[in-house]
Formats: structure tokens, sequence, C-alpha cells
């Protein structure tokens, strides 16, 4: 039986080996998974993606939904269902948004795997229902299950690992990857997961693999040996993907094992945790002090979500103190010249304009000016998108399009077909604590403080004198449009465009423009 994965990547500026279709491919390997696309760079426009799929011939068609590319999906899925109805489509990622009417709105769509399940068990017993009599018979049998007709009450279970690897079951396709990636000069990136599950339940995250969850372990012979193959196929990125990783005793030995084979391959060249350690500092201090020895990064992350305790608080939001975080950063900029990277959230309820200036007292304390806050959006799957949680917090919402590229950086662009098609997210922009005006404040000086930031004056505080700036700034002329695309996106008017823009600049090259006369 063919099956074809559809899992498109957020962008074209590196090539990403699919771990996803590697772990399907490994996990049910009785089946014939078709080779992903490696270089979306080459599709410009839905038709040949809809014609890989079906040239394939696949008997079954899995997509793979992400805040990104839930739009591009869909599409492909009822372009390939219209021409061949006999194609089984199974949807599974975090981006799904599964209501009542979820099928009515999306008939093409046959199955579901609830959206932070574990797609291997779930796939598991629905591919042999389907192999065997081309549909879920007994729907009981199959975890994680939604259609028309069921919905299952298992999306809870503890993911125990096999001894298999998934990468090394893969190295063709892993050395297709990277034979992409240099021939188009690019970085590689080979994304891992050591664990899964997160104990944790923030109110704003649908981590995969489940939050408010038990911990799985993957064994750590095979971890070992897929870091060894990584460096040995001179992959440029290794990323590791758990919610928490530094949680466990072993992950000190684990990046030890990335140290070493950077040392005999020259690979990887940089590590990325998505995603450490929340608690403990001792735990995180033997993560962080080898990360930046063996100089695998450049940057100490901060995910502080915001400098006010209430808040974290109300978004269940659970993490070493303030004064823990902000001690470790100056460690590590004292030891080795390390820069902390804040991540903080525009939007959270509780939020307010006083606590959004006074967090750039911050930014500047840790020159941190290049990295925005990130903008409060509503993923489907997470409490803070339930009916209560808004009621509770009166938000207000809209739909806005994805931005283009990341970090807003506009000096690559692509016609390819991920950046043709933008999908959407729903962002908050009113709250109980800061109404839609104050949201639009926030929102132009969140991006206009990486140019206004480094310019305020070495004995002021920035939560006053940017402030100020921003009073002068609302009576210019030039100040006029970008009023009108303000409140364009509350009025939810750019549901399909790219936010970081208006026209063909962004804020910052607009501000930059007039920063000396504001």
């Amino acid at each position: 039986m063919n099956i074809y994965y559809l899992n498109p990547p957020l962008t074209v500026r590196s090539i990403t080996a699919d771990l996803g279709w590697m772990n399907f491919n490994t996990y049910c390997s009785e089946y014939n998974w078709i080779e992903p696309i490696i270089d979306w760079d080459k599709y410009q426009t839905i038709e040949q993606v809809v014609d890989e799929v079906i040239t394939s011939n696949p008997r079954v068609l899995c997509i793979s939904t992400y805040v990104w590319n839930h739009l591009l999906c869909f599409e492909v899925a009822s372009r390939v269902k219209l021409i061949n109805p006999n194609i089984i489509v199974i949807m599974g990622g975090p981006h799904q948004g599964y209501n009542s009417t979820f099928f009515d709105q999306h008939p093409y769509i046959d199955y579901c795997c609830f959206a932070t399940a574990h797609g291997e068990l779930f796939l598991k017993s629905a591919l042999e229902q389907i192999d065997r009599f081309g549909k879920i018979t007994d729907p009981t049998k199959v975890p994680f299950l939604i259609s028309r007709e069921y919905e299952s009450t298992e999306n809870k279970i503890k993911f125990e690992w096999n001894t298999d690897s998934a990468i090394e079951n893969n190295i063709a396709y892993l050395s297709n990857v990277m034979a992409t990636a240099k021939n188009k000069n690019l970085s590689s990136v080979f994304n891992y997961e050591t664990t899964r599950g997160c104990p944790y339940s923030c109110v704003f995250c649908e981590w995969g693999g489940g939050t408010s969850s038990k911990v799985s372990q993957k064994p750590l012979s095979v971890v070992l040996k897929d870091i060894e193959i990584c460096g040995m196929l001179g992959f440029t990125e290794l990323g590791i993907i758990d919610a928490n990783f530094g949680i466990l005793d072993r992950d000190v030995k684990v990046l030890q094992h990335v140290v070493d084979v950077k040392k005999d391959f020259n690979s990887p060249k940089e590590f990325v945790m998505y995603g450490i350690a929340k608690s403990k500092v001792e735990k995180r201090e033997r993560i962080l002090d080898l990360l930046f020895e063996n100089k695998l990064s450049e940057y100490f992350f901060m995910a502080l979500q915001t400098f006010d305790e209430q808040v974290v608080k109300d978004a269940n939001r659970t993490d070493i103190t303030f004064a823990e975080n902000f001690a470790l950063a100056s460690k590590y900029r004292t030891k080795y010249g390390i820069k902390a990277k804040v991540e903080l959230i525009l939007g959270l309820p509780g939020y307010t304009l006083d606590i959004f200036y006074k967090e750039m007292d911050l930014f500047q304390k840790f020159d941190g000016w290049f990295w925005p806050r990130n903008i409060f959006t509503l993923l489907p799957n997470t409490e803070a998108n339930t009916k209560l949680y808004r009621s509770l917090n009166k938000l207000e919402t809209a739909i806005v399009g994805t931005m283009d590229n990341e970090e807003q950086d506009i000096t690559y662009s692509s016609k390819n077909i991920l950046n043709k098609f933008r999908s959407s997210v729903e962002i908050v922009i009113g709250a109980r604590s800061f109404s839609k005006e104050d949201w639009k404040q926030m929102y132009f000086m969140n991006r206009a403080q990486k140019i206004l930031g480094p310019l305020v004056p070495a004995n002021k505080l920035p939560s006053v004198y940017l402030r100020a700036q921003y009073d002068k700034i609302k009576t210019k002329e030039w100040y006029t449009p970008i009023e009108q695309y303000l409140d364009d996106i509350v009025s939810g008017l750019m549901y399909n465009k790219d936010i970081s823009m208006i026209g063909d600049f962004t804020i910052e090259e607009i501000v930059e423009q007039h920063a000396k006369n504001i």
C-alpha cells in the first residue's frame, strides 16, 4: 500500500529532514512510504504539488498540519480527493481546529488523529484496517481517532519507544536531504526528539506528544547512535525538539555526545534546543555550561513570557524564578560573552501598557532589542482557545496572515508555493487588562523598538524614554498610514496578508527612515 506524507516546511531558506516521515516509515514499515518533497523551491503552483501526489499513486494521503502550512495542506487534499475520491485522506499535526462541523467544512478528510497524540500508535491500527478493508471498520481499536461517526476517548497514552532507529532506517533519505542542501548551498537541519511528553500545562501551548503528560524516554543507545549519524552525514544544525531538554540526568551525557561528535566530524555546527527544562537551576546549568564551553550556541534563551509574575501564574507557566534566570544570564554574559535572548509574549490576559514598557528595561539590560515579543496566538488545541478561557478573560481576536519570513526578515523572498499559500492564525488584540487601542500601540512599539531601543541614551530608562517617543511619533504625518494599517489588523482586514508588511516596507524600515527626526 502506497502512502504519501505531506508536511510542508516553514521555510526554504534551509533544508530540513522530515522526522515525522522517518518515524512513520520505521514504525509502519510494512507499507511503502513515498519519499516526501525535499526541495520545495521547485514547486511554484498548487497543481505541481497535486500532480506530485497523484502520480505517486497513493492509497492514503497523510497531511500534517501546523501554523504555517494548514491552508496549503487543505488545498492539496481537497484537490487530490476531487481527482481521485478513492484516496483516503488522514489528517494529523497540532493545527487542526476540530469541532462539531469540522467534517462538513472539510469533506475531503476521512479521518483525523487527535492533535497532540502519537501518530505512530494511531497509524499502526488505522492503516492495518484500511489496508485490509479499504476503510476503518472498527474505530474502537484505533486510539486517538476522530471521524464523522466516531470520536475516541483515548487521547492520553504514554508513548513507548521501540529499539528501532528511525534515523538508521532512513539513511538513503537523509543522504538525499544532504545532497539537496549542498547543491543549493543551504544549511541542512536535523530536528530530533529524545523524549516525548511535557509535565506542564501552559495555557498557550499544544506541544506535540501532549502537554500535562508523562515524559517517555527514547532508549539512550538509540539517541547516541542517531546523533553520531547526524554528524557523519554532515548536518549543519541539530535541533532537539523535546519540550524540556535537560530535565533528565542523562541529558548531560546526550549533549556531551553532541560535543564529541562535533569534534570528530565538524558537525553539527549549531545545536538548538526548542524547549529547555523549566525547573531546577542546577540541571539547566549543567546543560548550558556544556553548550557555551563548546560554542554550540550564541545566546542564552530566557523564555519568560512576561515580566509580570501574576500574568505568568495565570498562564500556568512553570519555570525557574526571574531572579534565577537573570543570574544565569549575567553569569554566561560574563563568562562566555553570551547574549540573552528574551522570549516574551505580547497580549496575555493581565498584560498592560505599563508592563509592556517596563519590559523594555529588560531588553536594554540584556541588549536584546533584536528579538521582539511574540504575539499571543490562539492555537486550536490549547486551554486558551476554549470558550471558558475566552469568556473569563474577555478576549478579542482577529484573523491575520502568517509572516512570509521568520524574524520579519524580508531580505529573502521566493515565489514558491509555501509563500503563495500563506496560512492564517487567530491573534489576541484585546483582553480584560488592555484595549484594542493599547494593543495597537504595543504592537507598533514592539517592532519599532528594534530600531529605537539601541538609540536610548545610557542615562535613560527605556520604559520612560520610549513611551515618550511614541507620544511624539503618533503626531507625525508619516505615522498616518501606520495607524490605518493597525486599524486594518484589529478589524480583521489582514486575514490573508503578511502582517509584518505595510505595503512594500516593514515598520522597522519606516521607523529607521524617520528615527533622526522624532
